[in-house]
């Protein structure tokens, strides 16, 4: 894998394309919990224009701050990592593209809200092999 790295003031292609995939998943996941900007920074004890620069991909998020936002989020810290989009390392940005691009819409902040309302675990994979079954996607795409 190519890594660019970056200098002062200096975005690097791919390096900067993880940073902001990450910023996106920590912005898509306070907008679906319902939290403002202030009130996620305050929680992480950061100033609220960190936490801007780390949604909009402009720093570097550290590893300990990744860690206490999937704390925060309950989730894995790989959710922000893992899977992205596919050619998220390489040239092929069509297909990451249009991930992101579905990410911003209300239909899938919606679906995120719809799926992790099920409580009961059985249910929700029943509803993530249907989902799968009707789409004609794999599990491990």
């Amino acid at each position: 894998m190519t890594r660019t790295v970056r200098g002062k003031g200096q975005a690097g292609s791919r390096t900067g394309d993880v940073d902001a995939r990450i910023g996106e998943r920590v912005r898509l996941l306070r907008e679906e919990r319902g939290l403002s900007r202030v009130s996620l920074a305050r929680s992480l004890g950061l100033p609220q224009a960190r936490l801007e620069r780390y949604e909009s991909g402009k720093s570097r998020i550290a590893a300990s701050t990744l860690f206490e936002l999937a704390q925060t989020f309950h989730v894995p810290p790989s959710f922000f990592l893992d899977p992205l989009p596919a050619g998220a390392c390489s040239d092929d940005t069509d297909r990451e593209e249009e991930v992101i691009a579905f990410m911003k819409t209300p239909e899938c902040v919606e679906l995120i809200h719809a799926v992790r309302s099920i409580g009961r675990p059985r249910v929700r994979r029943q509803v993530m092999t249907f989902l799968r079954g009707i789409t004609g996607v794999e599990e491990d795409e």
